[in-house]
């Protein structure tokens, strides 16, 4: 990338990271599990989470302890932050601040950081796939900000760590494919086992970055470089085997809850079936989990993929080697895409629980975003025309509550834009320590605040919408100089690797 991408790519980051940060979720079953987990590994110096599994349904029973049912890698990375933060407890007046603190602070660093990443990574994407600097940025923030990534990167979930991290090795093998690079080679495949040991299913994905890494044909230095994959996934069944003596003995096979066990015992394999069409269709186009309604910058993936497969997408002038890998690159992300897909509308609980949008589908955003770049570069306005309903969607979930309840059918429409209206923000009603908070005498973090959920906005002293007036002009700055410096590369840049000539916008 020339100097300015650099500078771009850091933007679209700077701009995501701000954003994410500036809201805290408060607990929520998932979220509560592993960082029960973080302090239980801390304090406790183990992995049962015997002493705070109260606040959470998110839990496995196995030889008279409790465990977090979720793959450990998130909790993993949180522990060394966790540490630091701990050293700085005295500060803090009470232990349930310093919880709340110390969960928004470990979320940032984490999931917040993640998500920033990957957008950034999507701009990179879109330049290498051919997308001039303005449509590399509309991509990127339409991905950032336009889609369920943007509520799931300020909570302390592990799919959109997973995201990162699978989309890491995949443009780092784009990278490899073009101009090998040692290290980058050794990198792939430690992500991508990484990316297992945060959410287990994205391993046949992985499987799948791995196989384009590293071709089909294997010889001695690649199954070397294949078996740095392993070292993560070792990681994992060492973990498994200490928390239920067995390596193959996931969380989901001993569920605390016997109905939940059982449901997940009786439908397939650890609920896992054969696609449904009908689920699939819900996926995509549904009122209840659908992810084009509430994402309508996503409709543009569609042609964008159709471009990147094409051969108009080699018309920039770059050498025939660098637009062959283009069409193979998009091939790669568009299978992934689709893995996702077909697995979710397998899956029993395919809705993901208390979700807006599915949640299981995020590890497949940045594949499914990246095209995008290609047709906003062409029409630069139409990609803003649908970007900017995304974007404010996705504020109102984010800023009332992205765990909305699964027993409403119409989420967003009958549930939190009328919230949002009547001026409800920060609802969520779990605590990160005692659990749900119903009528259990409680103390928020923020004095004035309803519950522990918070933005930066009212950390502040203000109230209901206009807590939200710092994130407006953050954004409106941002769209600012990042238009004007993605207009600026555009005068005098050429996609990467390109040889002299310009993607056509018109």
């Amino acid at each position: 990338m020339t100097s300015r991408d650099v500078r771009l790519s850091w933007g679209v980051f700077a701009l995501l990271l701000f954003s994410f940060a500036y809201f805290y979720q408060g607990g929520g079953w998932n979220e509560n599990s592993r960082f029960d987990l973080v302090q239980s590994i801390v304090d406790d110096h183990t992995i049962a989470i015997d002493r705070y599994h109260e606040n959470t349904g998110d839990k496995a029973s196995y030889g008279g302890h409790f465990y977090s049912d979720k793959a450990p890698g998130l909790s993993l990375l949180a522990v060394p932050i966790f540490v630091v933060l701990r050293l700085f407890r005295g500060l803090i007046g009470n232990e349930h601040d310093f919880v709340v603190l110390a969960s928004y602070i470990t979320t940032v660093l984490t999931v917040g950081v993640a998500g920033a990443g990957a957008g950034a990574l999507v701009y990179r994407a879109g330049r290498k796939l051919g997308a001039t600097p303005a449509g590399a940025v509309i991509a990127s923030v339409g991905y950032g900000l336009g889609t369920i990534a943007f509520p799931f990167s300020t909570m302390l979930f592990g799919h959109q760590l997973a995201a990162f991290l699978l989309f890491v090795g995949f443009v780092l093998a784009w990278d490899v494919k073009e101009a090998p690079v040692r290290w980058k080679s050794i990198c792939v495949p430690l992500v991508l086992g990484a990316a297992v040991l945060v959410e287990m299913p994205t391993a046949p994905a992985a499987m799948g970055l791995l196989l384009y890494h590293l071709g089909f044909k294997p010889t001695r230095r690649s199954l070397l470089i294949a078996a740095l994959a392993a070292l993560p996934v070792v990681g994992l069944a060492l973990y498994l085997l200490a928390a239920f003596d067995s390596p193959l003995r996931v969380g989901y096979d001993v569920l605390a809850d016997p109905a939940s066990r059982d449901e997940m015992h009786t439908h397939g394999v650890f609920g896992l079936t054969y696609p449904h069409i009908g689920v699939l269709a819900e996926l995509l186009m549904g009122r209840f989990r659908g992810l084009l309604p509430y994402s309508p910058v996503l409709l543009l993936a569609i042609p964008g993929f159709l471009v990147a497969l094409s051969r108009e997408v080699t018309t920039d002038g770059a050498p025939e080697p660098v637009r062959n890998e283009r069409r193979r690159a998009a091939k790669v992300a568009l299978g992934v895409s689709a893995y996702f897909l077909l697995f979710v509308s397998s899956y029993t609980w395919w809705q993901g629980g208390s979700s807006f949008g599915s949640r299981h589908l995020i590890p497949m955003l940045p594949f499914f975003a990246t095209p995008i770049a290609l047709v906003a570069s062409r029409r630069p306005v139409l990609g803003l025309v649908f970007l900017v309903p995304s974007i404010a969607v996705m504020l109102v979930v984010t800023s009332v509550q992205p765990k909305v309840n699964d027993r409403l059918q119409n989420p967003f429409w009958a549930g939190l834009l009328p919230a949002f209206g009547r001026g409800v923000i920060a609802a969520n009603d779990v605590c990160p320590v005692i659990g749900r908070v119903g009528h259990v005498p409680h103390e928020p973090f923020l004095r004035g605040a309803r519950y522990d959920a918070f933005n930066v906005g009212m950390a502040f002293g203000s109230r209901g919408p206009r807590s939200l007036a710092p994130l407006f002009a953050v954004w409106l700055t941002s769209a600012w100089a990042l238009g004007r410096a993605a207009r600026r590369e555009s005068d005098d840049a050429v996609p990467e690797n390109g040889r002299g000539a310009r993607l056509k916008t018109s």
